[in-house]
């Protein structure tokens, strides 16, 4: 998290969508053991979540948010949808998923990702599945108040843990300090070791 760029604390504004999920193509995503394309996935959200108020720059010829309009979008939306193209493959996601909790979104993450190995279910939401997702979008629209706490507390670890000053001490401490780096939550072993 770099304080001259993540800006925002979308957790005490009012947004004009519910959620957020920009996607610049149309390769398959993961959702649950299905492989389908952002914009299926987006109508199948629509449909079992009726009435949210989607966001999907980038998605069914809907130009992708760039630049000052980018953070302009991630200012819109009370959720951010961290779908990346392989749930299964650990600790992976795309940077859109630091800038949501940098900016105070509540993140939707899928489980198998692993990421409650630094955010509890109070600080992120995890699904499994679609029906899963579906059901915690309705949840949330529903109780703006506990979305905004999630996202509260969200982008308070995510401050915590990745300030930009904290991850470059670690970075230099991996290169330089006798025995690397300690006290931190990612690999502590020498690289290249």
């Amino acid at each position: 998290m770099d304080p001259a760029i993540e800006t925002g604390r979308v957790f005490e504004t009012e947004t004009p969508y519910d959620l957020l999920f920009p996607c610049g193509d149309e390769d398959p995503r993961e959702i649950g053991a299905d492989l389908i394309m952002p914009s299926v996935a987006a109508l199948h959200l629509k449909g079992a979540v009726p009435g949210v108020r989607l966001s999907t720059p980038g998605i069914n010829g809907q130009d992708e948010a760039r630049g000052a309009a980018y953070f302009a979008t991630l200012q819109s939306a009370r959720m951010g949808w961290a779908l990346s193209r392989r749930a299964t493959f650990p600790l992976y996601a795309s940077d859109r998923m630091a800038h949501f909790f940098g900016w105070g979104l509540a993140v939707l993450l899928d489980r198998r990702a692993g990421f409650d190995r630094f955010y509890d279910g109070g600080e992120a939401v995890y699904y499994s599945g679609f029906d899963d997702l579906a059901a915690a979008v309705r949840r949330l629209v529903a109780d703006d108040a506990a979305a905004r706490a999630i996202a509260r507390r969200g982008w308070e670890k995510t401050w915590r843990l990745f300030h930009a000053d904290r991850v470059f001490a670690y970075v230099l401490a991996q290169l330089f300090d006798e025995g690397g780096a300690t006290d931190y939550e990612w690999p502590m072993e020498r690289w290249g070791a």
